[in-house]
C-alpha cells in the first residue's frame, strides 16, 4: 500500500525546513563578522588613546620649552645660557617633527574610523536580526500550512484505512453464547 501525498506537502515541508535554515544561518556569518568587527574597533581605540597620550605628552613638554625659553630670554645671554636655549630649540623641533609625523601617520586611526566600525557592527546585527526574523516567519508559516492543509487530513485518511484494515483482517469469531445448551440426547 503506497500513501499519497498532496502535491503541495513537499512545498509546505520546505517552507518550513528553509525558514529554520534562515532562522540560524545569518549568526554562522554575522557572529564571527561582529567578534572581528568589535576587536579591530577595541584595537583602534586603543591606538587612539595611545596616539592622544604622546600628542599630550609632546604638548606637554612643549609648554615647558616655551617657558623655560622665555625664561633664558629674560636673563642676560651666556655662552651656557646659549647652548641651553639651542638645546631646547632643536629639542623644540624635533618635537614638533614628532607631532606632525604622528598627524600624517597612515596606520593611526581616527574616531571617525572608529565611528564607522561601530556602525558597521550595528548594521551587520540588524541584518542578521532580519534575516532570522523572515526565517522564523517562513518556518512557521510552513509548520502552520502543512499542518491545516495537509497532516490534518493524512491523520484522517490513516486512521480511518488503518480501521479498515483491522475490520478486514480480522478472522471471524464464532460466540458461543448466544447459542442454545447442547441437547443431551441420552435422557
Amino acid at each position: 500500500m503506497s500513501v499519497v501525498t498532496a502535491p503541495t506537502d513537499s512545498l509546505y515541508k520546505f517552507m518550513a525546513i528553509a525558514g529554520l535554515v534562515l532562522v540560524a544561518s545569518p549568526w554562522f556569518i554575522v557572529l564571527p563578522e561582529y567578534r572581528s568587527t568589535m576587536t579591530r574597533m577595541f584595537a583602534a581605540r586603543r591606538e587612539l588613546l595611545a596616539i592622544q597620550r604622546q600628542m599630550n605628552a609632546s604638548n606637554g613638554r612643549m609648554t615647558d620649552l616655551s617657558v623655560r625659553v622665555a625664561d633664558l630670554v629674560a636673563r642676560p645671554p651666556s655662552d651656557e645660557i646659549g647652548a641651553i636655549a639651542r638645546q631646547l630649540m632643536e629639542e623644540g623641533r624635533r618635537l614638533r617633527a614628532e607631532e606632525e609625523a604622528l598627524r600624517l601617520d597612515d596606520t593611526a586611526v581616527t574616531a571617525e574610523e572608529v565611528a564607522q566600525l561601530s556602525k558597521d557592527t550595528v548594521q551587520l546585527l540588524y541584518g542578521g536580526i532580519i534575516v532570522s526574523a523572515l526565517g522564523f516567519t517562513t518556518a512557521l508559516n510552513g509548520f502552520l500550512l502543512w499542518y491545516r492543509r495537509i497532516q490534518r487530513y493524512e491523520d484522517l485518511i490513516m486512521a480511518s484505512r488503518l480501521a479498515r484494515e483491522t475490520q478486514v483482517s480480522a478472522p471471524p469469531t464464532t460466540d458461543t453464547s448466544a447459542s442454545p445448551p447442547p441437547k443431551d440426547e441420552a435422557r
